[in-house]
């Protein structure tokens, strides 16, 4: 079936499909270990120990999602920097917290380039993406994250964890 853009859902029978990129997540992530409940899921998780940041890296990730149309990723870049906190972060700690905030945010902004870059290739070959942030993060205004959403006729997706059953 297709979507309302031509877009054609992806195949099974596609040589990547199976295959999930979880960029910037932790080591024992709860995607990872739902993936080890399926056979037919590989689950690729790139962690802090991987320098997402570093193109080199990332080129390397790249390659290996182009050699597997039909992988799926999911990006989890920490959402530490734009969070309502940092507000409160500011007015306390006053111009020198602002500074080092922007530095942060820059290698945020790069992080968040780099898993677009990645995205594209799988969205391209008929893979899925996914990405996560809470809904109050500024980082969402992001003008590349914005663009990339837009580009591809994404959509968003509000999930209350406390619906689910989540606790912490």
């Amino acid at each position: 079936s297709s979507s309302s853009t031509g877009r054609v859902r992806p195949s099974a029978s596609l040589p990547g499909w199976g295959i999930i990129f979880e960029v910037c997540t932790d080591p024992e992530s709860n995607l990872g270990i739902a993936a080890e409940e399926y056979n037919k899921v590989k689950l690729i998780r790139i962690t802090k120990d991987f320098d997402w940041d570093d193109s080199e890296s990332v080129n390397q990730v790249i390659d290996m999602a182009r050699n597997n149309p039909g992988a799926s990723a999911h990006g989890s870049i920490p959402c530490t920097d734009w969070t309502s906190w940092q507000n409160i972060n500011i007015a306390k700690h006053g111009l020198p917290y602002l500074k080092e905030l922007i530095k942060r945010r820059k290698v945020s902004i790069r992080q968040l380039k780099n898993f677009i870059r990645l995205a594209e290739v799988i969205l391209d070959q008929g893979g899925e993406v996914s990405f996560e942030w809470p809904s109050s993060c500024s980082g969402w205004r992001i003008p590349e994250l914005i663009t990339f959403i837009s580009k591809y006729n994404l959509y968003t997706v509000t999930v209350d964890g406390c619906a689910l059953g989540m606790t912490n």
